[in-house]
């Protein structure tokens, strides 16, 4: 693989596994809401995306309203409780270290900038990255693509010169709109099929093949 002079990673499913905390958090939000639970599986299905449009496809029919008295109610858990139930993928912590003695690393993420920030100063890898870009705590919504162009404009390299890695197409997408590379992993919760449709320039198994 290419050593690039910036690489921009996607927080859930890539660096981190949030599903047990995204899990809890949303029974919680659709109990207090009345609303029949999900599976597991099926909220596991739906992780990388804004939370907004998680719960659009969790609540079949769902009105805005309902989604953001959704959105209010998982945060009051996730704030507090949930964003901590979350476990740093296997080699990850070993990739990151590689990486950053030779390159520039970011993060751009979904998630509110203020959870990322929080999650990545408690599991000791916050170290390891220049920049954080996510969302404010009230967007309705985000364009992965916008943030990934603030992680290359903030970081000051050439298109060229980065690469993102994430495990949803959206992160495919996004670089492709910044005209970067495109990494995808398989560890998070995006299948090989989504990844290589979506226009991944390479798609790993493993965190340590980003050492190759």
């Amino acid at each position: 693989m290419q050593q690039f002079k910036h690489y921009i990673f996607d927080l859930d499913g890539t660096l981190t596994n949030p599903s047990e905390g995204i899990f809890r958090s949303i029974l919680y939000a659709f109990k207090r809401l009345g609303v029949n639970p999900p599976e597991r599986a099926e909220v596991d299905r739906q992780i990388g995306p804004p939370l907004s449009e998680m719960l659009g496809k969790l609540i079949p029919g769902a009105n805005q309203n309902l989604i953001e008295c959704g959105m209010r109610l998982f945060r009051e858990r996730y704030s507090e409780v949930g964003l901590f139930e979350n476990i740093i993928y296997d080699g990850i912590e070993d990739a990151l270290k590689f990486l950053s003695a030779r390159s520039v690393l970011s993060v751009a993420t979904s998630k509110p900038e203020l959870f990322a920030e929080r999650i990545l100063e408690r599991l000791k890898l916050r170290q390891y990255f220049r920049n954080v870009f996510g969302v404010t705590i009230t967007s309705r919504q985000s364009e992965k693509n916008e943030l990934i162009r603030k992680a290359i404009l903030a970081a000051k390299f050439e298109p060229a010169e980065s690469v993102m890695v994430g495990d949803r197409e959206s992160d495919i997408f996004g670089a492709k709109m910044n005209r970067i590379g495109a990494v995808g992993v398989l560890w998070g919760f995006g299948s090989v099929q989504e990844l290589e449709i979506a226009g991944a320039d390479v798609v790993i198994a493993k965190a340590g093949e980003l050492l190759k």
